[in-house]
């Protein structure tokens, strides 16, 4: 789990929707939202240009990413940008791992926000454009990639293994989590 000592939003949905740059973006959102479940989203990295009315954007790569953080809070206001520590200027939250240096910690953004959101209490947490695998991604599809490591799937993997309340819409995840469904996502 990720700890901060900046101040959580206390207005929080109980479902969150990640936002992942997966090539599957647009399916995985359509199939999201014929659940009419309300959720709060959590951008990753070029996610929000997607869909924009998000309540959280973020990124584990902060130092790469100063001018789009800046850019987003002059577009987005209400934003909530966040990213591990250190502070960097442009984001609002900084996160630390439990048991390592932030500067340690290696995954994917989506990982990333993943822990963010359990930090932050939400109760359920959805993944969508997050397969893990390297197909492209929604902005630019005919380009194959990323090339996972191996690394990244075992941090996917050590993550699972303290069942989280996580699904995943398709992909790589949804294997390792499951998918979500109206009756999981109204249960308490």
């Amino acid at each position: 789990m990720f700890k901060t000592k900046n101040k959580i939003p206390v207005d929080l949905k109980p479902v969150v929707l990640i936002m992942g740059d997966g090539a599957c973006l647009s399916d995985d959102l359509k199939d999201y939202y014929s659940f009419l479940e309300p959720a709060d989203v959590f951008a990753v990295n070029k996610s929000i240009n997607f869909y924009g009315r998000c309540k959280h954007w973020g990124t584990a790569d902060g130092e790469e990413a100063i001018h789009q953080a800046i850019q987003l809070k002059l577009q987005h206001p209400k934003l909530i940008c966040h990213t591990l520590e250190p502070e960097i200027q442009g984001f609002d939250v900084f996160w630390k791992p439990d048991n390592m240096d932030a500067i340690n910690w290696r995954g994917s953004s989506a990982l990333f926000a993943a822990e963010a959101c359990l930090g932050m209490g939400y109760k359920k947490i959805v993944l969508a454009g997050v397969p893990m695998d390297n197909n492209g991604h929604w902005y630019d599809p005919f380009v194959k990639g990323p090339l996972w490591t191996e690394e990244a799937y075992m941090k996917w993997e050590m993550f699972a293994k303290s069942d989280p309340p996580v699904k995943s819409m398709s992909g790589w995840t949804n294997k390792l989590f499951g998918r979500p469904t109206k009756k999981w996502l109204k249960k308490d």
